[in-house]
């Protein structure tokens, strides 16, 4: 009886840490995405490419949290934090220069399988010379990139 009861205990135990280490294990995330650098103003409209680089990890029960670098139209480069919300994820792109005063850059939206982003970046408005720039994708039209951040930011 008592050897049972170890038997048991040790599969339950082996059970549990198994299941833990599936669950919280970090997974790899390396993307690229091609899509459209567009301003709902001015009506420029660049293809380009997004590309993810990092990791997805569960914090907890319920939300996961990309960490990595996001890289937009090959040269502009960000170390990012996206934390899922709803039905993705969402953060923000900041900057602290020497004073140590932190500026924000951008904000990122991304399905939770991290395979559609938009991105604001004010890097694109100064590099275009342009207002309200953003890139979304995959798309290969403003107006595909437009459905794209509508379905993000209505969280579909």
């Amino acid at each position: 009886m008592k050897k049972a009861t170890i038997i048991i205990s040790s599969l339950v135990l082996i059970a549990v840490v198994l299941f833990l280490y599936t669950t919280f294990k970090p997974s790899a995330v390396d993307k690229e995405i091609t899509s459209v650098i567009y301003s709902t103003e001015e009506g420029v409209e660049k293809q380009s490419v997004v590309q993810l680089v990092g990791s997805v990890q569960r914090h907890s029960f319920s939300s996961r949290v990309f960490q990595g670098r996001l890289t937009v139209d090959h040269d502009l480069a960000y170390d990012v934090k996206l934390s899922e919300s709803g039905s993705g994820f969402f953060g923000t792109i900041v900057f602290s220069d020497s004073y140590i005063d932190i500026q924000t850059k951008g904000t990122v939206y991304a399905s939770k399988e991290l395979d559609r982003i938009w991105i604001w970046l004010d890097e694109l408005d100064k590099r275009y010379d342009m207002e309200n720039g953003y890139i979304a994708g995959p798309a290969s039209t403003q107006a595909e990139a437009n459905d794209i951040a509508r379905s993000l930011i209505e969280g579909q």
